[in-house]
C-alpha cells in the first residue's frame, strides 16, 4: 500500500478507514494521538496476519506499509500497552487468534464513521458521472465508469498528497520546499492513457466537478474529506504526537458531523 496515490479500491478503503477513525474523534486531540497509532498498528498487523510479530517487527512493518520514518519506539510500546489493557494482546507478540480480535475490533469502531463518509462519497461520484455523461452525450458503460472513477481518484489523490505535504511542513516545520503542480498538469498526466473521446470528456468533467464544490454541499464535503485524510496522515508523519496541531488549532474548529470531517482553521 502506498500513500502517494490510491491505485486500488483496497488501498483507498484502508486509507479511508484510518482517516474516518481519526476524524470521528472530534476535538479530543489526546485521543486522536493515541487511537490513531493503535489503528495504524492494526493495519500494519493485518498485512502480516499469518504470523506473530515482535515490537521491532511491527515498527518495520509500519514503516514499509505507510512509508513512515524514524518512528519512536515509545509510541508503539504505549499503543501496544493500551491494546493489551483492553484485552486485545496478552504478550509482546500478537498471534493469529488475538490479531483476529484486534482487527475486527478496529473494523467495528470505524464502521459507523465509514458508512456516513461512503454515503457522501457515493453521492459525489454519482454527480461526477452525470457530468461526464453530459459531455459524452450517452449513458456510461461499466468500462467507462471504471476508467472515469480511477482518473477522478488519482487526480484528487495527487493534488491533495502534494497539498498536504506542503501544508503539514508549513505548520509543523515552518518551511516549504515543494510546489504544487498546476491542476492542468496533473489532469493531463492522469488521462494520458485514456482514448478519445472519453479522454477529453473526463478532463472537462473533472474541471466541472471541481466547480460544483462551490455550490454543491455534497461535492464540497467529499473533496474536503479527501484533503483532510491526506493532511492528517502527513501531520502524523511529521509530528507523531500532534504537539504542533494541539498548540495551533484547538480554537474555532468546524465539524461536519454528517461526514465526520474536521476542518481546522488553517485549511
Amino acid at each position: 500500500m502506498s500513500l502517494e496515490v490510491l491505485h486500488a479500491n483496497k488501498d483507498k478503503l484502508k486509507f479511508s478507514e484510518l482517516a474516518a477513525f481519526i476524524l470521528d474523534l472530534g476535538n479530543n486531540f489526546s485521543e486522536i494521538k493515541e487511537r490513531a497509532w493503535e489503528f495504524i498498528i492494526m493495519i500494519a498487523l493485518w498485512h502480516n496476519k499469518d504470523k506473530a510479530l515482535s515490537k521491532d517487527e511491527i515498527i518495520k512493518n509500519i514503516e514499509e506499509v505507510f512509508a513512515f520514518k524514524n518512528i519512536p519506539l515509545f509510541i508503539i510500546e504505549n499503543a501496544l500497552t493500551r491494546l493489551q489493557t483492553e484485552g486485545c494482546i496478552d504478550n509482546e507478540c500478537v498471534d493469529e487468534e488475538e490479531l483476529y480480535m484486534l482487527t475486527n475490533k478496529g473494523v467495528d469502531k470505524v464502521r459507523s464513521a465509514l458508512s456516513k463518509r461512503l454515503n457522501v462519497e457515493d453521492k459525489a461520484v454519482s454527480i461526477f458521472m452525470k457530468i461526464l455523461e453530459r459531455h459524452l452525450n450517452h449513458r456510461l458503460s461499466d468500462f467507462e465508469i471504471e476508467i472515469a472513477k480511477r482518473c477522478l481518484y488519482e487526480f484528487l489523490s495527487r493534488v491533495f498528497n502534494q497539498w498536504s505535504i506542503v501544508s503539514s511542513r508549513l505548520l509543523t516545520l515552518e518551511y516549504i520546499n515543494l510546489d504544487i503542480p498546476h491542476y492542468d498538469v496533473i489532469i493531463k498526466d492522469v488521462i494520458s492513457g485514456v482514448r478519445s473521446p472519453l479522454k477529453d470528456a473526463i478532463k472537462y468533467a473533472i474541471e466541472d466537478f471541481l466547480k460544483e464544490a462551490s455550490k454543491n454541499d455534497v461535492v464540497a464535503k467529499f473533496i474536503a474529506s479527501i484533503s483532510q485524510s491526506y493532511f492528517i496522515i502527513q501531520l502524523l508523519n511529521l509530528d507523531p504526537e500532534l504537539k504542533k496541531i494541539q498548540k495551533e488549532s484547538l480554537m474555532n474548529i468546524t465539524v461536519y458531523v454528517d461526514t465526520n470531517v474536521i476542518i481546522p482553521p488553517f485549511m
